[in-house]
């Protein structure tokens, strides 16, 4: 979930009346497009790697694992109707996460390079090279805005570097919640009145993905006679 910090900065950059639903990224890898659909010049097409990161969660992993320990040996079920509670909510976390597959939500967008999704898929890690982006939502104005904030040591980076990397044009998209997405698995879609769209989920799980999911919900941006 954005801090109130980022909250805050992406409200100045977009306007009064704008809410960060939070931070979110591709619902998996960006495919390879065909031969000949990148246009001229310099195309990134993977997110920028960030060792430093990995180092830091190891070394926090070394050093907090005895705690990690005793927490999951107190986590363990006392009894046996607590031990078929805990295989029931692991039965349908799985369960869950195959109908993630099913559905496609996973999929980052339609496949058709040419739609307004495959275009903008294009330059996505041109525009900025993080793998996440700050969805903000604008009702009054009817905008759809993608923020970033590039960092080559935090994931994401802080609120004052902050940008608008894509700005979608009012009335020509909508923001899709499946029947199947929840805190667990936060995936939503940016659907386009051209048909495309791009698949997205939120970062992080429970109250906060939840929190964004509903900001998600209360979002629909196509015009009179658009495309659904």
């Amino acid at each position: 979930m954005a801090t109130e910090r980022v909250r805050g900065s992406a409200g100045a950059i977009v306007g009064f009346g704008a809410e960060a639903a939070g931070w979110c990224r591709l619902a998996g890898p960006l495919p390879t497009p065909p031969s000949g659909t990148l246009p001229p010049g310099r195309r990134r097409l993977t997110p920028r790697r960030k060792p430093w990161i990995r180092v830091i969660w190891a070394c926090g992993y070394v050093l907090l694992s005895p705690l990690l320990l005793l927490a999951l040996l107190e986590g363990l079920p006392g009894s046996p109707k607590a031990y078929r509670e805990d295989k029931a909510r692991l039965a349908e976390r799985r369960r869950r996460r195959a109908l993630v597959s099913q559905e496609g939500l996973d999929q980052v967008f339609d496949g058709d390079w040419q739609g307004t999704a495959g275009q903008l898929l294009l330059g996505w890690y041109t525009q900025a090279p993080d793998r996440e982006r700050l969805l903000v939502l604008h009702a009054a104005r009817s905008r759809i805005l993608l923020l970033a904030a590039p960092s080559l040591l935090w994931n994401p980076g802080p609120a004052r570097r902050l940008r608008v990397v894509t700005e979608i044009p009012p009335g020509t998209a909508r923001i899709d919640v499946h029947v199947s997405s929840g805190p667990d698995f936060p995936y939503f879609r940016i659907r386009f009145a051209d048909g495309s769209w791009l698949g997205m989920r939120f970062r992080g799980s429970g109250d906060n993905a939840t929190s964004a999911l509903q900001v998600c919900h209360r979002f629909n941006f196509f015009g009179p006679g658009a495309a659904v």
